[in-house]
Parts: structure tokens; C-alpha cells; sequence
């Protein structure tokens, strides 16, 4: 059953509860009052009869017959029977109440006459039998024949009867209204939910939402919620999407220089001595590195690889990776200068500060033309170790600058192909993940120098 079904069934079933109930207390209620009044309704008859007959038999000139009339205008709801005895027990007068209920063979009905007023209780009625006296003594006796219980009277059961009429009236003018109210509420709410339903679906399908937000408090956090999940999971996805962008950039490299390399031998323009193979052995070190984080990464929890510091000596660091280099710069007819040799130590991740040393030479490569020169030096200023990488290649436009360090921001190099702009993202991200900083000075046309700060 859907929870539209389930809202109108339940909505329905509480308000018939509802009216049904309310009905039964409030006729129970008014049925008690009106019962009330019927009892003083018959005592103030009783008072006025009694202040009748008190004149009518103390005087000569009313007869039987008049006071047969009289007595019938006091026969009400309640009072079915009167009778009229002298002070002797003779019947004087007596008026009946032709439309009331006859419950004589329910049991043989006696009366008495005492002073003052007595009661007699047979069946269904009560005979109540009241003494008629005045300051010149005993004048005779009434005999009021009522229903032994004011609710049994016509005026009673017509009373309880159109409560009943009532509560049903009531009931067939309310229920339909309340169906229709409900019908309503859970048109709205059943909307909100099927909407929470889609958005959840999209998300999991990877489909954009533009689905307004519920007004119902609950429903709009739970909406809320899907949509802070929605952020989150993007987020996460892009941030995956862009770690295994820079893993596949930073394999090429090694790549890149093995190929180099190669080609190198078979033209017989290197020879494969005991330093070449070392460069050719630390390359595929360096993929065997990445390949490494890559598997991490698909079996761990965390979006990146653990950094790993250790004590470096930056001399042989930096001519490894410039020798390295060298094929792919001479092939180009770039002239690449290693001038620094002084032994600096540094404490830092080797595999973070190499790559990020690669990716400055490969940039600095793709945009020096021909003839061009590339530097690849270090110095220690103070409390900082400085590494530059600086090219005579086409300079970098100042409105670029606060670009060139965004994820897949890309620039045509000067064969007219643009990389897939994220080398120097990764640059940024290696080594402020070492605690240092990279900075940029370039000028259009003049070449560029990047800098690498670490903490010494």
C-alpha cells in the first residue's frame, strides 16, 4: 500500500473515531441535562396542579366535568395519568394521556394516600400521590401516574432520537470534507516524498537534481541531507578523478626518458655505460613508485598517498634527475645547464620533490624553443632551500600567471599542443605537501623561472 493510501485510511479512520465519539459524549451530556429539565419541568407542574385543586375543591361551584377538562392541560411528557379523590377516597375527577404507552399488564399498579406526598413504583411508571390541603385542613388527594424514568418519556426518546439523527447527519457532512482534506495533505506529502525518492535515484545514477526543496520541516532535512551527500560524493569523485589524472600524467615522465633513452642507443648517440643505466634504473623506480600509489589508492580509504620524509643530499639528487633529462633537451637542441654543486641536505619526500622537479623541466621543454637554454640550479637562503627551473622559452602572460596552477588549466605549448593541464597542479600539490610553496616570474616573449621554496 502506498503512503498516500496509508495517510487517507489512517486520516479517515481517526476522524470517524473522532466524530463518533464526540457525538456519543455530547449526546450523553445534553441527554443528562435534558433529563434535568424534565424533572423540574414535572415538579413545577406538580406545584401548579396542587395550587389548582387547592382552589377548585374548596369551591362549591366547579364540577367534575370542568375540572376533568382542567386536569388534562396538565398531562405533559412525563405525566400519563391524574386522579382527583375527595377526603373520603371517592374519585372526584381524572384525565388520561391517550397517546402515552400502556404497561398495565406489566403489573397491577396500587395507590396510596398519605399526608404529604408518597410514591408508588410498578413497571414502567411511578405514581406519586400528593396530599391537597389549606389553612382549613385536608381537601383530598391527587394521584400523578409518571414514567418511573424521565428518559423513557416521549419527549425523551424523540430528544435521544434526534441526537442520533444528528450524529449522523453529522458524520456524513464532516467525513467526506476530512477524506477530501486528506486526499489533499497526502497529495502534498506523498509529492514530497516521491521527489526525495527521485533524488536519491539520481544520485546514485550520477544525474543532476533540480528538484525544489519540500516545506515540510522533516522531509526538507532529509532533502537537505541528500543534497549535502550529493556535494560530497561530487567532490570526492572529482578529487578521485583528478589524483588518477595526475597519476597517469606523472608516468610519462619516465616514460618519456626511457623512451628518449632508447632511442638515444639505437642511434648511437648514447652510449650505455654503467650512469645510463642507473638513470634507466631510477625511471623504473619511479613508475614502479606510481604504480604503487595507484594500487593504494583503489584498496585504501584515503584519497592520497601517505608522505614519506627523509634526510636527502640535493647535489645528487638534482644531477640524477637532470642527466636524466638530458637526451630529450639534446634532441631538442636545448641547451640544459646543471651549474649548482654545492651538498645541501633537506629533509623531505623524495618521490614528491622529484616528480615535481619533472614536471618544471618537462613544462620548461615544451615551451623553449630550439637553441633555447633551460637551468636547473639550487641555493640556500637562510632558513629556506630555493630550486629553480628557469627557460628562455615564450613566457607566461601575467593574466595567466594566477592560472597556470589550476587543474587542467592548459596552454599551447610551441609545436602547437597543449599538455593536459595538470603538471603544474601537480607541482603545487607536492610541495605544499612537503610545507613549502611554489612561485612564478615570468614575462611574455622572456622566458620563464619557477621556484621551488622548502624549509631547510
Amino acid at each position: 500500500m502506498s503512503i498516500r493510501k496509508r495517510w487517507i485510511l489512517t486520516f479517515g479512520i481517526i476522524a470517524i473515531l473522532v466524530v463518533i465519539v464526540n457525538s456519543f459524549v455530547l449526546g450523553v451530556l445534553i441527554s443528562r441535562y435534558f433529563n434535568r429539565y424534565l424533572d423540574q419541568n414535572y415538579e413545577q407542574t406538580c406545584n401548579q396542579l396542587s395550587d389548582y385543586l387547592k382552589n377548585a375543591l374548596a369551591s362549591d361551584v366547579v364540577t367534575a366535568e370542568q375540572m376533568n377538562v382542567e386536569l388534562e392541560a396538565y398531562l405533559d411528557d412525563s405525566i400519563t395519568k391524574i386522579k382527583v379523590y375527595d377526603i373520603k377516597g371517592n374519585l372526584l375527577a381524572q384525565a388520561y394521556d391517550s397517546s402515552a404507552s400502556n404497561y398495565s399488564g406489566m403489573g397491577m399498579m396500587h395507590e396510596h394516600m398519605m399526608s404529604g406526598t408518597d410514591e408508588t413504583t410498578t413497571g414502567y411508571e411511578v405514581v406519586d400521590s400528593i396530599t391537597i390541603q389549606n389553612e382549613n385542613g385536608t381537601l383530598g388527594t391527587v394521584h400523578i401516574t409518571r414514567e418511573s424514568v424521565s428518559g423513557n418519556s416521549e419527549a425523551a426518546k424523540m430528544f435521544q432520537k434526534s441526537l442520533r439523527i444528528n450524529s449522523l447527519f453529522t458524520i456524513g457532512i464532516l467525513l467526506p470534507i476530512i477524506i477530501l482534506f486528506a486526499v489533499l495533505m497526502s497529495r502534498r506529502v506523498s509529492k514530497d516524498l516521491k521527489d526525495t525518492a527521485i533524488m536519491a535515484q539520481n544520485i546514485e545514477d550520477g544525474k543532476e537534481n533540480s528538484i525544489q526543496h519540500s516545506k515540510t520541516q522533516e522531509i526538507q532535512i532529509i532533502q537537505r541531507s541528500l543534497t549535502s551527500l550529493e556535494t560530497r560524493l561530487k567532490m570526492k569523485q572529482q578529487a578521485r578523478k583528478t589524483l588518477v589524472d595526475e597519476m597517469v600524467h606523472q608516468t610519462r615522465t619516465p616514460l618519456t626518458i626511457l623512451k628518449m633513452h632508447i632511442e638515444g642507443i639505437e642511434d648511437g648517440v648514447v652510449e650505455m655505460d654503467k650512469e645510463h643505466i642507473r638513470i634507466c634504473e631510477n625511471q623504473v623506480d619511479n613508475l614502479e613508485d606510481i604504480i604503487t600509489n595507484i594500487s593504494s589508492l583503489i584498496d585504501a580509504k584515503s584519497d592520497r598517498p601517505q608522505v614519506s620524509l627523509e634526510e636527502l643530499d640535493l647535489h645528487p639528487f638534482i644531477k640524477q634527475i637532470g642527466n636524466g633529462m638530458k637526451a630529450q633537451f639534446h634532441k631538442k637542441k636545448i641547451e640544459f645547464i646543471l651549474p649548482s654543486t654545492d651538498h645541501i641536505m633537506i629533509h623531505t619526500d623524495k618521490y614528491l620533490l622529484g616528480q615535481s622537479i619533472y614536471n618544471l623541466l618537462t613544462n620548461a621543454y615544451k615551451f623553449t624553443p630550439a637553441h633555447g637554454t633551460v637551468q636547473l640550479s639550487y641555493r640556500k637562503e637562510k632558513e629556506a632551500v630555493i630550486i629553480e627551473v628557469n627557460d628562455t622559452g615564450c613566457g607566461i602572460k601575467k593574466e595567466d600567471q594566477k592560472k597556470i596552477f589550476d587543474a587542467y588549466y592548459k596552454k599551447n605549448s610551441e609545436n602547437g599542443k597543449a599538455g593536459d593541464g595538470l603538471g603544474l597542479f601537480v607541482v603545487k600539490e607536492n610541495v605544499e605537501r612537503v610545507g613549502g610553496n611554489v612561485n612564478v616570474i615570468s614575462e611574455e616573449n622572456q622566458g620563464s623561472t619557477f621556484y621551488i621554496i622548502l624549509p631547510a
